[in-house]
């Protein structure tokens, strides 16, 4: 009778750990579901037929067509197009609505070096960056004025016969200048990780 019941408790426990087992597979499963869903969910597929050089943005971006990069000065504008954050990105933080990612070309010739010094000031000087098998040049920038502070980043890749870049336009408040409590400071990795995906869409064959 001692050896049936011991056997009888042996067969429940097994039981019990199979079932435990199963349900954490299942569970890390849906888990990873979950995750891929959300990382592919930030950015729509690149679509193979699209014009080039163009983005895919997520919804909710108001798209500026015909617009115009107009900080180098008077005679050294550069046509793109911009994509501007959707307002709830900013909202509650000291980030700022106008903060952009644009798409910006200009033609090349034969004597002309595609570099992220034609998009910047002379001062900044750019480096080489490989980013999924494309190679950029980069440069960043920063400014500040009454409490604000604006970031830049280019890429830049030649595109047929054009040069071709990818501006960061990041405007935020600093936050040491709010009331405290009032706004929590924008998660500024999270943006650029955002921006990252949106350029990594960018079809330069």
């Amino acid at each position: 009778m001692q050896k049936t019941s011991t056997s009888s408790i042996f067969g429940w426990i097994m039981t019990l750990a199979i079932v435990v087992l199963l349900v954490m597979y299942y569970s890390n499963s849906q888990n990873q579901t979950i995750k891929n869903v959300t990382l592919t969910q930030n950015v729509p597929p690149v679509d193979p037929t699209r014009t080039v050089p163009s983005l895919t943005v997520p919804e909710g971006y108001t798209v500026v067509k015909n617009y115009q990069y107009q900080a180098l000065g008077p005679g050294k504008d550069i046509n793109g197009i911009k994509y501007i954050i959707p307002a709830s990105m900013a909202t509650g933080t000291n980030l700022a609505t106008d903060t952009y990612i644009s798409l910006e070309q200009i033609p090349m010739t034969a004597s002309t070096t595609c570099s992220a010094s034609l998009f910047t000031f002379q001062h900044v000087k750019p480096i080489s960056r490989v980013d999924l098998g494309i190679k950029y040049s980069f440069a960043s920038s920063s400014d500040a004025a009454a409490g604000n502070r604006y970031e830049e980043s280019i890429y830049a890749t030649p595109v047929n016969a054009m040069c071709v870049a990818v501006r960061y336009f990041i405007h935020y408040g600093s936050f040491s200048n709010y009331p405290k409590g009032v706004v929590k400071e924008f998660d500024k990795k999270a943006l650029i990780t955002a921006f990252d995906q949106i350029r990594r869409t960018l079809i330069v064959k």
